[in-house]
């Protein structure tokens, strides 16, 4: 098991810097590729989310155990996301939908002193090469 955490300004390079490191953390793990693609596309629509609609530092935390991979991206911002009804033609505003999709389960946690937490959990057993397409 392993849990960690890293603490990024609120920038538009927050995104690479998250991506990368949960990917370099998770191939450590030797998870596999497909588990490894989606949690990096997963976090990056978390921090980018963050990043656009957050205020504040974003910390990320980083839990692995033998069942799952979970990251959790907490922000000061109040905005809760949402999953818009844009189809795929509409530029942007995908992410919610992206992590609902490939995610095992997902969730937003407010805080009561103002900010919030999103995270996403992907089943360590639950992803082939087809499914993360």
């Amino acid at each position: 098991m392993v849990s960690m955490r890293l603490r990024i300004d609120t920038r538009r390079a927050s995104v690479h810097i998250a991506r990368h490191w949960v990917k370099d953390h998770a191939h450590e793990r030797g998870l596999s590729r497909e588990i490894v693609e989606v949690a990096e596309l997963l976090t990056s629509e978390l921090v980018a989310n963050a990043v656009l609609h957050g205020e504040g530092e974003i910390c990320i935390a980083l839990h692995i155990d033998d069942v799952e991979l979970t990251v959790a991206v907490t922000d000061d911002g109040d905005g809760l996301p949402i999953m818009r009804t844009t189809g795929p033609e509409v530029p942007g505003g995908h992410g919610v939908r992206i992590v609902e999709r490939l995610a095992t389960r997902w969730g937003v946690q407010p805080h009561d002193v103002g900010g919030k937490t999103v995270w996403f959990a992907v089943a360590l057993g639950d992803i082939s090469p087809t499914s993360a397409l």
